[in-house]
């Protein structure tokens, strides 16, 4: 089997694949391969953030709008690979492939059949170099979502369980968070199935939230991209209260964090 030159990590928010991601660039440094490791929140992501953000060529509630979007999308991806084709070595992309680009066709109200449209397109065009998608399969949306609640705080709970202005919600009716919770589990499935679609190289993990199988999923994802697999180290901290503090941003104004320790946490 060939090298991979792009591995793509997708799967639902609070799935894992921030983590997998990273544990699958250090399994690469692990191996003695260099890699490029795209953090899906670092600022110059070349698919998310490049020219202003995604999905920002046109209106997402109009046909027109949509058009723009995707043809965009394609380009990003185009340059993106024509790029790494350049550079060489391996690159690790976590998300925007599923998650992201999903929701911005439900907010549209898009059909599912264009949305399949859109995927066959793009694997067509994922094909120019040697790819392989690992897709974070949540077995229980509700479950990963409220666990993700409880590390990401209540913020970012209410920024998910809010349904805004989206066409989804008018297409299907809206009746509280179990409304939301459904929504996911529909972009959950619709994710499977644009996966199944794609004849290339992937792998399916089953991600259970409520059991720890770190190693497991690992161990897995090595094998199938040919990995010696290595143990997790994990860092001790011995005397936390040393990074305990207000901490601030270069300019000491701006942004301000403060960290403190807890039960010995």
């Amino acid at each position: 089997m060939k090298k991979p030159k792009l591995i793509i990590v997708s799967g639902m928010s609070g799935a894992g694949k921030s983590t997998t991601s990273q544990g699958i660039a250090r399994l690469y440094r692990q191996n003695g391969i260099h890699n490029h490791w795209y953090h899906e929140e670092m600022e110059e992501h070349p698919i998310r953030w490049a020219n202003g953000g995604e999905f920002k060529a046109g209106n997402l509630k109009t046909e027109e709008g949509m058009t723009l979007n995707i043809e965009d999308m394609f380009e990003r991806w185009s340059r993106f690979l024509d790029n790494i084709s350049a550079i060489g070595g391996i690159h690790v992309m976590e998300e925007c492939l599923y998650q992201n680009i999903i929701r911005y066709f439900f907010s549209g109200g898009y059909l599912k059949e264009k949305v399949i449209i859109y995927y066959d397109k793009l694997m067509e065009i994922l094909d120019r170099v040697e790819t392989r998608i690992i897709f974070l399969y949540s077995k229980d949306v509700r479950a990963t979502l409220e666990k993700a609640f409880e590390v990401r705080g209540e913020n970012w709970k209410q920024l998910v369980l809010d349904p805004g202005d989206d066409q989804y919600f008018q297409i299907h009716g809206y009746d509280g968070d179990c409304s939301v919770f459904a929504m996911w589990e529909d972009y959950r499935n619709l994710s499977d199935k644009v996966f199944s679609r794609y004849k290339g190289s992937k792998l399916r993990v089953e991600v259970d939230k409520t059991t720890r199988q770190w190693d497991v999923h690992m161990r897995k994802i090595a094998e199938f991209l040919d990995l010696k697999y290595f143990e997790r180290e994990e860092a001790e901290l011995r005397d936390k209260s040393r990074y305990c503090g207000r901490l601030y941003n270069s300019e000491g104004k701006k942004l301000s964090l403060s960290v403190s320790c807890v039960n010995d946490q």
